[in-house]
């Protein structure tokens, strides 16, 4: 099992402490939820950045130029 140390300044620990109570759960079940949440977040996005690779463009040396574009 992984284990990792989050640090929380005073405040965000004072205001993490104030959505637990509204919620009436504990902070480290707010903590979860959002960590949950945050990985999934990022699970999808690289999902759609592996779907989206193959069609993937590079413009690094295109130029666009509007004379000849308004010809068109």
């Amino acid at each position: 099992m992984m284990q990792h140390i989050i640090e929380l300044d005073h405040q965000t620990e004072k205001n993490l402490s104030e959505v637990a109570m509204y919620a009436h759960k504990s902070k480290d079940d707010i903590l979860l939820a959002v960590i949950q949440s945050y990985l999934l977040q990022q699970a999808k996005r690289n999902d759609l950045e592996q779907f989206l690779k193959p069609y993937k463009v590079k413009l690094k040396d295109y130029k666009f130029d509007r004379d000849t574009a308004n010809e068109r």
